[in-house]
């Protein structure tokens, strides 16, 4: 199941924050907010408190002096249901609440729309990812050349050309997102091209001087490496890609990483 707030109202209409499971996030007017609106001056310093705890989503008053309002109706304390409003300030916000097969539904509808789009598909995560490529007819190879290629067929990365129309794409959704299978990119370049590009980063040299695979299209090191990239770093990697998109865990949409941005946007956003 996943869970976001879009903003309707107020100073930052139409961002949108996303809930993982397990996670707590305080709204309110000062810097100790886990989302911080300092532009509504009608918020306290702590406002309110929306928790996701896999199954329900609930949502706390914290003691505010203007009061927070469900439907129009002041709460203390609820559970949230899917497209309820939130009052608090001059802020207006809509709850999102879909099960894991809207949700896929929506990253598939994104994802065809970001063209021209490709996958690296990380083998060595299920066999189920080999069975799938063995079994479409869209383009794919190996990362590896040589003897790499013939020695780790089975634990190797992929790329794949995802046209919009594919029914490689709604399968790869269906089974794997959520799963760290792989990330997806839209770049302008043709297959080889952005294949000779992605093989430059394969093997990382490290401080001691020895070189390393660098598993970069794992979602969960490459949603953590791009933040982090210095602006030459970020050039570098990015090159002819416009937009890597990597997932938020399960059930928890996706985030676009674009060259200089090196911050995820939600995936309500607008690809490449």
């Amino acid at each position: 199941m996943g869970v976001s707030l879009e903003i309707i109202g107020g100073p930052r209409t139409g961002d949108v924050i996303e809930l993982s499971a397990g996670e707590a996030v305080r709204f309110g007017r000062g810097s100790a907010a886990d989302y911080p609106l300092p532009q509504d001056p009608q918020l306290s310093s702590l406002h309110f408190e929306i928790a996701f705890d896999g199954s329900d989503c609930t949502i706390c008053d914290l003691k505010s002096t203007n009061g927070t309002f469900v439907d129009n109706r002041q709460i203390r304390r609820q559970t949230l249901a899917n497209a309820q409003e939130i009052n608090a300030g001059q802020s207006r916000f809509r709850v999102v609440i879909e099960d894991d097969a809207a949700l896929r539904r929506r990253v598939v509808q994104m994802l065809a729309q970001a063209q021209p789009l490709y996958a690296i598909l990380d083998a060595a995560r299920t066999p189920a990812i080999a069975e799938i490529l063995n079994e479409t007819t869209e383009r794919f190879e190996s990362l590896y050349e040589g003897e790499s290629a013939a020695h780790l067929g089975a634990c190797a990365p992929y790329l794949v050309r995802l046209p919009e129309r594919s029914r490689l794409l709604r399968r790869l959704v269906r089974q794997g997102w959520g799963q760290a299978w792989g990330v997806y990119l839209v770049s302008d370049v043709p297959f080889e091209g952005i294949r000779k590009h992605l093989r430059h980063f394969l093997k990382i040299k490290g401080e001691d001087g020895e070189h390393y695979y660098f598993r970069f299209y794992d979602p969960r090191v490459l949603r953590v490496f791009l933040p982090a990239c210095t602006p030459e770093q970020d050039a570098e990697f990015f090159g002819p890609v416009r937009s890597y998109i990597v997932e938020r865990g399960r059930g928890l949409g996706a985030k676009v990483f674009s060259s200089g941005v090196g911050q995820g946007e939600p995936v309500t956003g607008r690809f490449g």
